[in-house]
């Protein structure tokens, strides 16, 4: 059987009921209602990242920047060494929103929010991605198959 080196989670009970964290190069999908802790564990998973030297990757389809650096502080958690990749809807949303006359809104909105996330991953190289939340891609493509390549 192949050994690895675990990756902290940064949560120190996940991480012994994990024994040693999560298995390195794997995508792991933290699900739950709103309030469940999703962001909280991002977060720590994040700031576990940092404190260990590694360039770490917040992408955002929810909350500005300024909002996820205020609530981690509030928990006592410091994201400022983060690189974030916002892409929160902007003030023009609702305009262009109407303006789609041929196409839907996932054919022309979904390839250029992924080429941001490609671009922002070989910009920065993160040892850490976390993704919040992914229900903005989930509706943005409506074929199972796609939506989980």
């Amino acid at each position: 059987m192949r050994q690895f080196t675990k990756i902290p989670t940064g949560v120190a009970g996940l991480d012994n009921i994990l024994s040693g964290g999560l298995i390195p190069h794997k995508s792991y999908l933290i699900q739950g209602g709103p309030g469940t802790g999703k962001s909280t564990f991002g977060y720590h998973f994040l700031q576990q990242g940092l404190t260990d030297g590694e360039e770490v990757l917040y992408i955002t389809f929810g909350e500005p920047k300024k909002n996820i650096i205020g609530n981690a502080a509030q928990l006592g958690i410091d994201l400022s060494d983060a690189h974030f990749l916002d892409l929160t809807p902007g003030e023009q949303i609702d305009q262009e929103a109407n303006s789609y006359s041929v196409f839907s809104p996932s054919e022309v909105e979904l390839l250029p929010i992924m080429d941001s996330i490609v671009e922002a991953i070989e910009q920065h190289r993160p040892v850490r991605v976390f993704l919040d939340s992914i229900t903005m891609l989930k509706s943005l493509n409506q074929d199972p198959f796609q939506r989980r390549n």
